[in-house]
């Protein structure tokens, strides 16, 4: 089939075979029946049999079915279908005028059957299919007549009826019949003609809705809220991908689901917002079925029938989790500006007392050499000074934070020399087991300061230590990520045995002074977190499924417009970037 048909041309022929193999179906069971029955009357008489009439029956409804595969066989050649039609309709005149001749000539009561075929032809063919059928019909009609007033004696013999046909011939009669056959297609061709335009109207329109409903759904699915649409028994009817993202629950287990069985929580706030009346918002933590917790903004207004009578509500869900650590990220900023002013006046307020009262100790033990009691006390407030003092320093050290030095280092390297250092600390390191896995990369280069963020993996790892004990296996792995805006990241994964972080240490990680060490000082985490961010990167916390915690450090991976990170399993890369690039395993 050539490409330049177009869709329409397509369904049209489409719609052409269809009608040809319906008419196929009901000439085969009119003739059976017609025919069929004419000689079961006869079954009695078996003379009949020899009778010229019942042999021409029978070798009708034989030509019949024989035409009518050739008609098939024709069909699934997908040779000119207007030509198959045109056959079908000429086999049809020709069935036809052959029963008349067999009945009576124009006197025969089948003679209604070329309206039948008229009716096939304008089915097919439109107008012209109608006109074409009629003509031929007029054609067997006038044959007829031709052979009825013009038989010979032999044929008289055959078939005796024609003896007895009046001498005048019906011309009347004929003109009639033929006036009538042209009416019938004039009229058949009109009714099917409008029948077409309204089909192709109806067409039309039907692919109009249709791609108004694919607009509608790509419309709705990509809206970034939540939609939820409630009947009036608060059943859910319709959620979107953005719900099912939201909500953690797939499409299948909200629709036609009561809101009540699915979500309890959800459904109290909508319960909260009709008392309030409509078109009402609400904040709502929603707990996620990953074991995180979603901050959404619900709002609510009544769904209505084109009556404009309430049928149920939609309810928008509007993730604010993002936001929402947005706006912590900013407090901490803040908290960390106000504490930066008053670091210098600590400094000089705390660290200045405290020297001196580390010296008067220094020198009152000196003194009390020979009394172990007082050398014990003298002991403890040397060690809480100095414990101060670090405290303090830690406290300066968040607070009033050095600036960073970027410069071009190996983030592989670093993790090596990082985890190896760790490794000779003999108080933390002693019983826990490192497995550092980089993939195939041999080389990740950044613009990182490397003693700030050696400073950084120091701490996840002994907080990894901690959490399980000094003992068990801390995972260290490498690996790339994408995140929505496009941007390429490293990744540093870092994953304790440990009982993983609680709901509530999850949402106050990073803040300072929150701690869950009996002896911390809750400024670890929120410096890291800090360095972290002045990299222009992201420290991120979660609970693994299989237990225990994960730290991710994201660090962005600045690649020329255009380029791509390639995935951990990739051997034979080499990316060279303007400020970073990575090299596999084995490249030169």
């Amino acid at each position: 089939m050539p490409e330049s048909v177009s869709t329409a041309e397509l369904s049209g022929q489409s719609a052409v075979q269809e009608r040809l193999e319906w008419l196929m179906l009901f000439r085969l069971v009119l003739v059976t029946l017609l025919l069929g029955s004419a000689i079961a009357v006869n079954l009695n008489d078996a003379k009949s049999f020899s009778d010229p009439s019942h042999v021409g029956m029978v070798s009708l409804i034989v030509g019949t079915y024989v035409a009518t595969l050739g008609y098939v066989a024709w069909l699934r050649s997908s040779w000119s279908l207007t030509r198959l039609a045109h056959l079908q309709i000429t086999g049809d005149t020709l069935l036809v005028s052959g029963l008349v001749f067999l009945t009576s000539g124009l006197d025969s009561i089948f003679i209604f059957l070329f309206f039948l075929t008229i009716f096939s032809g304008a089915v097919l063919n439109g107008r012209g299919g109608a006109l074409f059928a009629a003509s031929s019909g007029a054609v067997g009609l006038v044959l007829n007549i031709v052979v009825q007033f013009s038989a010979g004696p032999g044929l008289q013999q055959l078939f005796p009826e024609l003896a007895q046909v009046p001498a005048r011939v019906p011309v009347y009669a004929l003109l009639i019949h033929i006036v009538a056959l042209y009416t019938v297609a004039f009229l058949s061709g009109f009714l099917a003609e409008k029948l077409g335009q309204v089909g192709s109207e109806l067409e039309r329109r039907q692919l109009d809705l249709r791609e108004l409903r694919a607009l509608n759904d790509d419309i709705v699915r990509s809206v970034d809220s939540g939609l939820l649409t409630l009947d009036v028994e608060d059943r859910i009817i319709f959620a979107n991908e953005s719900a099912e993202r939201i909500t953690g629950l797939p499409l299948r287990q909200l629709s036609f689901q009561r809101l009540a069985d699915r979500l309890p929580r959800l459904m109290g706030a909508i319960e909260r917002l009709k008392l309030r009346g409509e078109r009402y918002r609400e904040d709502l933590s929603l707990p996620h079925p990953d074991g995180s917790t979603r901050h959404l903004a619900i709002s609510m207004s009544p769904l209505r029938n084109a009556k404009g009578n309430p049928s149920g509500s939609i309810l928008l869900l509007e993730d604010l989790t993002t936001l929402r650590a947005l706006k912590d990220q900013l407090a901490r900023q803040q908290q960390l500006a106000s504490l930066g002013d008053l670091a210098a006046g600590i400094a000089h307020e705390i660290r200045n007392p405290l020297a001196a009262i580390s010296g008067s100790v220094e020198m009152l033990r000196a003194n009390a050499a020979g009394n172990p009691e007082d050398q014990a006390l003298m002991e403890i407030v040397l060690r809480e000074v100095d414990r101060l003092n670090g405290l303090i320093t830690e406290f300066l050290d968040y607070a009033r934070p050095r600036s960073i030095h970027l410069r071009r280092a190996d983030l592989i390297v670093l993790l090596q020399e990082t985890v190896q250092m760790f490794r000779q600390d003999h108080e933390m390191a002693a019983n826990v087991s490192f497995e550092l896995q980089t993939g195939s990369w041999a080389n990740v280069w950044l613009e990182i300061d490397p003693d700030r963020m050696r400073q950084v993996l120091w701490n996840l790892l002994r907080n990894a230590c901690q959490a399980q004990h000094l003992q068990g296996a801390v995972k260290i792995h490498l690996e790339p990520a994408h995140d929505t805006d496009d941007i390429e990241w490293i990744q540093v994964l870092i994953d304790d045995e440990g009982p993983g972080l609680a709901t509530q240490a999850l949402e106050k990680l990073f803040e300072p002074f929150f701690t869950t060490k009996p002896d911390g000082t809750g400024l670890g985490l929120a410096t890291s977190h800090r360095i972290v961010s002045e990299h222009g990167g992201q420290l991120l916390a979660e609970n693994l499924p299989t237990g225990g915690a994960r730290f991710t450090v994201r660090l962005p991976f600045r690649t020329r417009p255009g380029m791509q990170l390639p995935a951990m399993d990739s051997g034979d890369f080499s990316v060279q970037q303007s400020r970073s690039f990575v090299t596999p395993k084995g490249a030169p």
